[in-house]
């Protein structure tokens, strides 16, 4: 059937506001903070062999890895025997997965007996046993401490995750599994909401239009992603990141990526990366994948064109097997994220050259993932917060503060949930850093200081990030961002933690995370001088800095300090 560009659009449009309306009701019916006003969760629909069809706004890391992680599934059980009241549900970064507490569940979606698509969702979920709270454990060495694995299964599930043999052994290995079966529980509302509607649109333009414009759609994406590559000049671009390296290797930890551009292809290749690492900073091969479909699709083609399996056929990724990039079983691979930021910094970093218009200076750009667990109840608490940092700058913007990476999206956990879910904890001070932000004509985004006040002993504290070794770099003239501290002040004393540690808190103890500012885009001395008053007057820049970079007068400074005083006595 030939498909017109009305309707396409018309369905194309009503095929991702089926993902976004299940997005919503799976975050509304969560459990866990981390769900349910983290939002670390997503939800995409993907045709009759597991295509990524239409995504909801949701994480990059995850919507990206979809089908690689349905792939693994439908590498064990026939699709053709599969029922309606069956799933497939795998965590395995061995077979397509990322990292264990990232739970993909695919329910099939039948008109009759005909299998038409698929409902996906993916959830972090708080906790998935391990040897530490909420499965973060620094000192992993090997995916077997790390939680439960589930090995991309098929399992009956006619109502809910409430009962079942599958449901009973994961449950009994979870530290919380009220939290974790209510959000799987969610999870599978989500992908009935993609069922219904997409049955529901069945009914209205009739199952060939509906199957026939999900492969225009996908193939849409594709045709006009090839548009954008091919304007690229032919050529291989070259870029080195670096990642902190205190507690795996004494040895620089790297990510060599060469770009190579060719007609309406792209050709990624992370030959020379440093080998995979006793730690659980490896990012599975899916997870490489994903961050480079992320930053190639960022760059290229924005929100303009719609995310789907489209848009991948032209990227060919090789990730040499045994490298930190693409890690042999069982080594660990918990903290992959900040891994793949550093993939994503470094594709940006290697198209700078090519596309100045197009990219970002880099952003703190580290997932700073904390985990707190509580036994002094009848009952283990366990918490984690995202704590978030924000971006570059940018040939248009200012890099934005506090709004998570460009890979993860995750929001930020308000005071006021926090506080109300746990009682050993409370949010003592939550700003933004002045003097943080790389200078240049668009300044990077601030630092951000999340104080949490203990008032409990034998708290475990665990946590990952990066950044705390090597700044966010700036372009073309603008200066890097600022490095990331934990420290915990403990009868007046300071103990700064490492970027991925574990420590034992007491009542009283105060736990500083500081994630640092991104870097700037541009000659510091281009900016506007209104952009320069605006953040001395906001106290985002100090008098001294603000003179010291951008070459403000005492006299412009005191201008401003004037009008302050005069607003706080009005």
């Amino acid at each position: 059937m030939t498909i017109d560009p009305v309707t396409l659009n018309i369905v194309g449009q009503a095929l991702r506001a089926v993902t976004a309306e299940a997005s919503f009701n799976l975050i509304r019916a969560a459990y866990s903070t981390i769900v349910r006003e983290a939002q670390d969760a997503s939800v995409a629909l993907l045709d009759a062999e597991g295509y990524l069809v239409a995504q909801a706004t949701d994480q990059a890391i995850h919507l990206n890895s979809m089908t690689t992680a349905f792939m693994g599934c439908a590498e064990k059980h026939k699709l053709s025997e599969l029922k309606p009241s069956e799933v497939f549900i795998t965590n395995d970064p061995y077979r397509g997965a990322q990292h264990l507490p990232d739970i993909f569940v695919f329910s099939p979606i039948f008109l009759g007996d005909r299998l038409i698509a698929f409902g996906a969702s993916a959830a972090h979920h708080l906790d998935v046993g391990g040897a530490a709270a909420a499965s973060l454990n620094p000192s992993a060495t090997e995916i077997y401490a790390e939680g439960f694995r589930i090995p991309a299964i098929k399992t009956e599930l006619p109502d809910a995750f409430n009962s079942g043999l599958f449901p009973e052994l994961f449950a009994a290995n979870v530290r919380v599994p009220q939290l974790t079966i209510g959000d799987l529980n969610a999870q599978l509302a989500a992908n009935h909401t993609c069922r219904t509607r997409l049955l529901a649109l069945v009914d209205k333009y009739g199952l060939d239009v509906v199957l026939d414009c999900m492969q225009a759609l996908i193939d849409y994406c594709e045709r006009r992603t090839r548009e954008e590559i091919a304007k690229i000049p032919d050529g291989t671009y070259p870029a080195v990141e670096m990642m902190d390296n205190s507690v795996f290797s004494k040895e620089p930890i790297e990510i060599h990526t060469k770009v190579t551009v060719r007609g309406s292809n792209v050709f990624i290749d992370f030959a020379g990366t440093s080998p995979q690492v006793a730690g659980p900073i490896n990012a599975p091969f899916t997870a490489t994948v994903s961050a480079v479909y992320t930053a190639v699709h960022a760059i290229l083609t924005g929100e303009e064109i719609p995310a789907n399996a489209g848009c991948y056929r032209p990227i060919t990724v090789n990730v040499p097997y045994g490298s930190l990039l693409n890690p042999s079983p069982p080594s660990a691979v918990r903290a992959r994220v900040n891994t793949c930021l550093r993939v994503m910094d470094s594709i940006f970093r290697a198209f700078a050259t090519v596309l100045p218009e197009r990219v970002t200076a880099s952003g703190f750009h580290a997932s700073t993932l904390i985990a707190m667990s509580n036994n002094s109840g009848n009952e283990v608490e366990v918490f984690t917060d995202p704590v978030n940092s924000g971006f570059g700058g940018s040939s248009r913007n200012d890099g934005e503060s506090q709004c998570g990476n460009p890979i993860s999206n995750c929001k930020n956990t308000p005071v006021e949930a926090i506080e109300t879910d746990y009682n050993f904890l409370r949010i003592k001070s939550y700003a933004l850093v002045p003097d943080t932000a790389g200078a240049g004509k668009h300044r990077g985004s601030m630092g951000v200081r999340r104080d949490f006040e203990i008032f409990e002993d034998n708290v475990k504290w665990h946590t990952f990030s990066d950044r705390h070794q090597h700044r966010p770099w700036g372009l073309f003239g603008g200066q890097d961002g600022t490095l990331g501290r934990i420290v915990v002040t403990r009868d007046g004393d300071e103990i700064v933690l490492g970027p991925v540690s574990s420590f034992e808190l007491r009542r009283g103890d105060v736990v500083s995370v500081i994630n640092g500012g991104g870097g700037g885009y541009g000659d510091p001395h281009e900016r506007d001088r209104a952009l320069v008053l605006k953040d001395l007057a906001e106290e985002r820049i100090s008098a001294e800095k603000a003179a010291e970079i951008y070459g403000l007068t005492g006299s412009e400074g005191l201008e401003i300090q004037n009008k302050e005083e005069k607003r706080e006595r009005k």
